[in-house]
This record gives structure tokens, C-alpha cells and sequence, in this order.
């Protein structure tokens, strides 16, 4: 699809992620698009404080503080664990959670978590009503089955748990140009295969979480964010 990293301000948008201004300059300086691509990936920061620094600081405190006010322990599952930064980052914060990653595939750094396989149009292997919060960062728009895969979230907690999802508003062809942006370079920072996307809008994601029985709960934009990301809790009734 980006046949040519071209310098445009909706590239460079994107890019400001995770580069400086100059660095981006030393992108578009190199020529055609192997070179831009192997020199982004040169000087890229690839560390979590620079790509999930967002996550320590505001997402897990709003994930735990006002349930572990009133709740000794939590669990929690974590939707598209990934490596399972997020679920570190939990147990560093609150010791005495119950962390699940699911997943696809277990690439976990560690073991302290438990991990689950998700697999396509099946239930997750975790009994009905048992989980606290569910957490999914970045990961619905990756499922194709998103209507039951929200189903089974929703079946999975109890009566008043939450589901707190950070995702993409991609609510017009720009933005939608922009995380497809993102993405590719996200896996070519990675050196990976990309990951199918399914973009929606907050609308169309608010739509299909209400149609599931889910309750709004709050909503909070990323302001400074190309792709227009934000925040939104819901609970179950």
C-alpha cells in the first residue's frame, strides 16, 4: 500500500511517535524506499518507556485504583497480551492481581502471568463471570470476529466488571490512511509480518459494545494523537 515513504505531513504525523523531528529529517533525506525503511528502523526507539510510557502512567492507574479501593485482589485478563508488558506492568503495580494473558500465540517474556489461547469464533478457556477487568490495548480492531469476541468478553465478567479498551477512532479515510501508516511501520520496526486490521470508528466500536449489553462508562480522547486514540471504559449490567 506505501509504495513510497513519501514526506508528507501526515507521514511525518505518524512518524513523531516515535522519532524527533530530526530524525524523521534523516528518514526522508535517505533515498528510496528501502533505504528510508532501514534507516527508520536504525534509529527508532524501540524501548517500552518511549513506545507505552502512556501505559505506566495514566492506563494502569485508571485500571486498578478504584477497584483496588474496594477489592483485595483482582483479576484480570488481558486482551492481546502481546509479550505482556501491560500484565508486568499490572503485577508491579498491584502484587496481588491475577493476570491472564490471551492470545493467539504466547510470545510472553516471562511467566507470571497465565496464559490463554484465543482462538477464532471459540470461547476463551476462563469460566464464565470470573474476571475483574478485561483490558484490551490496541487489539479490536485486529479481530475479525469482533461481535463474538466482545460476547465472550462480556460473558467472561462478573456482574459490574469493566472493559477498558484504548483504540483508534478511525472515523474517515485520513485517519483510517494514518493507522494504516502506523501499523506498517510498527511491523517493520519489529521486523514481523503485519497483523489484518479492521478499523472502525469509536461510533461503530461503541455500537457493537452496547449492542453486547455493555454500559458506557467514560470516554477520553488522546488529543495530541495522529490517529485520534482514545480512552473508554464500560461495565457490564
Amino acid at each position: 500500500m506505501f509504495a513510497d515513504l513519501e514526506d508528507t505531513a501526515i507521514n511525518r504525523a505518524v512518524m513523531r511517535k516515535v522519532l524527533s523531528d530530526s530524525e524523521i529529517d534523516s528518514v526522508f533525506a535517505a533515498t528510496g524506499q528501502e533505504a528510508r525503511l532501514r534507516q527508520y528502523r536504525a534509529i527508532a526507539r524501540t524501548d517500552s518507556e518511549n513506545k507505552w510510557g502512556h501505559h505506566k502512567r495514566i492506563f494502569v492507574p485508571i485500571l486498578l485504583k478504584r477497584d483496588l479501593e474496594t477489592r483485595a485482589s483482582l483479576t484480570i485478563v488481558d486482551f492481546g497480551a502481546g509479550d505482556g508488558s501491560l500484565g508486568r506492568e499490572i503485577l508491579a503495580q498491584a502484587p496481588g492481581a491475577r493476570v491472564i494473558s490471551v492470545d493467539i500465540e504466547n510470545n510472553l517474556k516471562s511467566h507470571d502471568t497465565q496464559f490463554v489461547k484465543r482462538s477464532l469464533n471459540a470461547p476463551l478457556d476462563i469460566a464464565s463471570g470470573s474476571v475483574d477487568i478485561v483490558c484490551a490495548r490496541y487489539v479490536l480492531h485486529h479481530v475479525a470476529d469482533l461481535e463474538f469476541a466482545v460476547r465472550d468478553i462480556y460473558r467472561i465478567l462478573r456482574p459490574g466488571g469493566k472493559l477498558l479498551i484504548l483504540e483508534h477512532n478511525a472515523y474517515s479515510d485520513i485517519i483510517v490512511h494514518l493507522c494504516e501508516l502506523e501499523h506498517y511501520l510498527y511491523s517493520v520496526l519489529e521486523s514481523g509480518a503485519a497483523a489484518p486490521n479492521y478499523f472502525k470508528s469509536r461510533v461503530e466500536f461503541d455500537k457493537i459494545l452496547i449492542a453486547s449489553r455493555f454500559r458506557g462508562i467514560t470516554y477520553r480522547p488522546m488529543r495530541d494523537s495522529a490517529t485520534r486514540n482514545y480512552e473508554a471504559l464500560y461495565g457490564k449490567k
